[in-house]
Formats: C-alpha cells, sequence, structure tokens
C-alpha cells in the first residue's frame, strides 16, 4: 500500500496541490494552490472574468462619472453660471451686469446705447437763415463764412464812426437863450451839404 492507502499505488493520488498526502491544499478557481480566487476574479467576483474598473474606480463604468468639465477623473472644474467650464461666471454678463442679458457697449462706449451720443452731427453749408432750418446746425464752412461777413460789416461800421466822429468835431454848443440849449452843426464844408 502506498501513502495514499492504495495497493500497488505510486502514492499520488491523495497528493494535495502541495504534493502533501492527503492534504488541505487546494487549487482556486484561478488555478493557484492554497489560493483564495482573488488573483484572477474581476470586479464583479468572476474568476477569470471581464468585468475592470474604470478611471473612476466603476466596476464596468463608462470612465465618465468621476470627470469634470475637462474630462479630468476626479477633477475640480465645473460649469459656473454661464455654462463655461472652469470659468468666473463673467462670461455672459452684459454691461448692465445682467447675466445672459443683450446690453452691450456702443460705439461711443455708451452701455445699451444706439450710437447717437458719439455720431457726427448733421450740419449745413448755407449762411442763409431761412434755408438753413432751425434744427440745422452751421458746418465749419458756413460758419467762416459768417464771420467774414462779420467782420467785413465790423469794418465797414468803424469807417462809418471814423467818418461821424470827423463830422462831430465841427459840432458846436451855441446859447439860443436862457432856457433852451440847442446843438448847431457848424458846416465849414459847404460842398458836402
Amino acid at each position: 500500500y502506498d501513502v495514499c492507502d492504495v495497493c500497488n499505488g505510486d502514492g499520488s493520488t491523495c497528493l494535495d496541490c502541495f504534493a502533501v498526502p492527503n492534504g488541505p491544499g487546494e487549487y482556486d478557481c484561478c488555478g493557484v494552490c492554497g489560493g483564495d480566487g482573488t488573483s484572477c476574479i474581476d470586479c464583479r467576483g468572476v474568476c477569470d472574468g471581464a468585468a475592470q474598473y474604470d478611471v473612476c474606480n466603476v466596476c464596468e463604468g463608462d470612465g465618465t462619472s468621476c470627470l469634470d468639465c475637462r474630462d479630468v477623473p476626479f477633477g475640480t472644474c465645473e460649469y459656473d453660471a454661464c455654462d463655461v467650464c472652469c470659468g468666473d461666471g463673467a462670461g455672459c454678463i452684459d454691461c448692465l451686469g445682467t447675466r445672459f442679458g443683450t446690453c452691450e457697449y456702443d460705439m461711443c462706449d455708451v452701455c445699451c446705447g444706439d450710437g447717437s451720443t458719439c455720431a457726427p452731427i448733421l450740419c449745413t453749408d448755407t449762411v442763409d437763415e431761412e434755408l438753413r432750418g432751425e434744427e440745422l446746425p452751421r458746418s465749419e464752412r458756413a460758419l467762416r463764412h459768417l464771420v467774414g461777413s462779420l467782420q467785413a460789416e465790423r469794418a465797414e461800421l468803424a469807417h462809418d464812426i471814423r467818418r461821424l466822429a470827423a463830422r462831430c468835431d465841427a459840432i458846436e454848443l451855441t446859447d439860443v437863450g436862457d432856457d433852451d440849449d440847442s446843438l448847431h452843426a457848424v458846416d465849414d464844408d459847404d460842398d458836402d451839404d
């Protein structure tokens, strides 16, 4: 009899996986002698199964349950109030501070303006008051023409004043009575009359 109590046996029929006769050693489901079956089981507990943990440590997961908005596993980025990933919440604020508002700065840098505060002013070149109209201001060209006309009028008035002043030098005060003073012009130049 061999160690396994088999007549003419070779002693192998009762050996465990450690070659101990009638020993307790057995192969687990992974084929490991004396193993606990964990070396080849998948995340579902199936020996040599195909189930695996994803990047988020979820068994048979799709790897998206722990991604942030930039697709970084366990990342810290989130969508802000403007639906911007890792934003500061200011990307959708208009110039009035309204979230998702529609106001913008116009070309005059006025929030929600219509661009009229710095737009060119419609002017006219005419110097004729009747043709100009009350609503249209004069252009620079018209103003220069007007200034020139005023300067010419001023020069003409200055000439008239000098001429009158020269004539006034010939006026004298003549006493014609106790109660009445009269101005009489003494004209030495009879040709001027």
